[in-house]
């Protein structure tokens, strides 16, 4: 009998993020007290920048969080099958 050779399966759970990419100007950091270099939890304040971003930018939306690039790398690394929940 020949066996099969089982590649492993990763489950990786987390609460998926959605980055979102702009090429952004000065002055959207000033306009919306934003920091260069650095990611801040979205307040009131930033509630416009997205529909500024939508209108005036070809924003570029990005599926991320810890867990799901790290298994993006690991399926690129191993070559598997991956599940993420």
């Amino acid at each position: 009998m020949v066996e099969k050779e089982s590649k492993p399966l990763i489950l990786g759970m987390e609460n998926p993020l959605l980055d979102i990419s702009i090429n952004a100007t000065e002055e959207i950091y000033k306009n919306y007290d934003l920091p260069l270099e650095d990611t801040v939890p979205v307040e009131e304040k930033h509630l416009p920048l997205f529909k500024e971003i939508k209108e005036h930018h070809k924003p570029n939306y990005i599926p991320g969080g810890s867990t799901q690039n790290t298994l993006r790398a690991t399926q690129v690394k191993f070559c598997i099958i991956l599940v993420a929940a």
